[in-house]
């Protein structure tokens, strides 16, 4: 029977090989091996004891046979392009409209493609809570603390961050956005719904909201709310300025 000579490459052990395409013939080290870079071994993992280590489906490499970083060859998770019928078929975590798995973003909500937290980490730029931070522009929360630590963002802080629609509403926060669905006023984050739909804030709307203190007078408003002090009556939501200086009711 002719000997057909093994190959470096095909997955093999043969033609003298000590292992599956290492030793032997082979340039690239077995498991076990020392090293004294991931170069030198078949895994391509050189572990901090100076030794060639067996690649994991989790290490951040191509290798072990993978066709791409921790995707297929041993590993169950599939490459980008591949078919997929759900995110967890992919390693990406994405599995797109067309069925297919697509590289994961640092903007799409999902924990994935390497990275620590969602969009935050690993392959992108902004921090996950709780590491340093200078700015805010630093933070995936865009909330940098007193303490210089990446902190939680909250519904209340004034910053559209997390995965807010604006400024403390929508996403995760309880209160809608304008042009959102609602059902009631205390839906919306401007505190008026109008045929199903959140709307800005204004001050001459009948309704207490964005912030105002009364009906459509004081916080953003230029009117003031009765009791506050007034010169003139068009100081006055109500339109009187009484004796006493003091805005009142009509």
């Amino acid at each position: 029977m002719e000997i057909v000579a093994g190959t470096c490459n095909d997955g093999v052990r043969n033609g003298g090989e000590i292992g599956i395409d290492c030793d032997g013939p082979c340039v690239k080290r077995c498991n076990g091996r020392a090293c004294s870079s991931p170069d030198h071994c078949w895994s391509g993992i050189c572990g901090t004891n100076r030794t060639c280590l067996a690649a994991t489906c989790n290490d951040g490499v191509r290798n072990g046979g993978e066709n791409g970083i921790d995707c297929e060859g041993p590993c169950v998770k599939r490459c980008n392009g591949r078919a997929c019928s759900s995110p967890d078929d992919c390693w990406s975590g994405v599995c797109g409209s067309n069925r297919t798995c697509s590289a994961a973003t640092c903007n799409d909500g999902v924990r994935d493609g390497g990275e620590i937290g969602i969009d935050c980490d690993g392959p992108c730029v902004k921090r996950c809570n709780g590491r340093a931070c200078s700015s805010p522009d630093d933070c995936w929360s865009r909330v940098c603390g007193s303490n210089q630590t990446c902190s939680v963002p909250t519904c209340s802080d004034s910053i559209q961050n997390g995965l807010e629609s604006g400024l403390d509403c929508g996403g995760s926060c309880p209160l809608r956005c304008d042009s959102q669905f609602c059902a009631l006023d205390s839906d919306c984050k401007s505190g008026g719904c109008l045929g199903q739909s959140c709307r800005a804030a204004t001050c001459n709307d009948g309704v207490r909201n964005g912030g105002e203190l009364g009906i459509d007078c004081d916080g953003p408003c230029v009117k003031r709310c009765n009791g506050r002090a007034c010169g003139l009556a068009d100081d006055c939501w109500s339109g009187v300025c009484g004796e006493n200086k003091a805005c009142i009711s009509k």
